[in-house]
Order: C-alpha cells, then sequence, then structure tokens
C-alpha cells in the first residue's frame, strides 16, 4: 500500500474557523487556516453570530486574503463590504464574493488564509463568526 495524502482525496474539502469580534474603530487580520496541499478555493461562507448593518460613510468590508507561506500578502480571495444595503442576520449563512480573478483563488501548499476587517470613515463592530471554507485540490 503507498502513501495516501489529505490531497489526492479527490473532490471537495471543507473546513470550518472561528473569527473574533473586533470592535468599532479597529482594522484587525487574523491568520485562519493554512492549506495542508496545492488546492484551489471554490467557496468561502460565514455564519454570523449576531446582526450586523451596513452603512454607507462608516462601514467594515471582511476580506479573505491569500497571505502566502507568511501570512503576509494581500492577495484577496473573498470579500463582504458592509456598506448601505449589505447586511447580516444572525445565524444565516452568507457566502462571500469570490475574487473573479482565477489565480487570486490557487493556494500552495503551506499558504495561509487571512481574515482581514478595514475600515473605512468610524467602522463599524465585526460580529464573531463561523467561517467555512471549501477547496478542491489542484
Amino acid at each position: 500500500m503507498g502513501n495516501n495524502f489529505l490531497g489526492d482525496i479527490p473532490g471537495s474539502h471543507s473546513y470550518t474557523v472561528e473569527t473574533p469580534v473586533v470592535a468599532l474603530g479597529t482594522e484587525y487580520k487574523q491568520a485562519i487556516w493554512k492549506a495542508p496541499f496545492a488546492c484551489t478555493v471554490t467557496s468561502v461562507k460565514i455564519l454570523p453570530q449576531a446582526a450586523v448593518t451596513g452603512n454607507t460613510t462608516n462601514n467594515f468590508s471582511v476580506n479573505i486574503l491569500n497571505g502566502g507561506q507568511v501570512g503576509t500578502s494581500t492577495t484577496s480571495v473573498a470579500v463582504k463590504e458592509y456598506n448601505t444595503g449589505v447586511d447580516s442576520v444572525a445565524l444565516t449563512e452568507e457566502t462571500l464574493t469570490l475574487s473573479g480573478t482565477a489565480a487570486n483563488l490557487v493556494l500552495a501548499a503551506g499558504d495561509w488564509l487571512v481574515w482581514s476587517k478595514t475600515e473605512d470613515g468610524s467602522g463599524l463592530a465585526t460580529v464573531h463568526c463561523a467561517v467555512a471554507i471549501e477547496v478542491t485540490p489542484v
């Protein structure tokens, strides 16, 4: 019997991680997942634990970044911007918008995905979220 590796299993692989509450007026980054094999991100979903109401002037964006091997790269993989009319309902799953650039969705083995909160104006607080990441081996 030969060596079997997780990345050798065909089809989608799903991983769930959690993010903390981040205060109003605070930008934040956190490494949330390390790719165990070369893969393509096919979906990123969030499940906010409380409601969020977007705002035109004072808002925030959640970006899932490909942080590369050391977590500092800034290539956007998926995003959601909480401006007016863009809200979250507590405990309701939402799909983030994936990058339209196919190369941005490809991770090398060992690349980190980074949760990034950036703000406009005075910002908004983020809520605790579960983040579901789906990938397929390359």
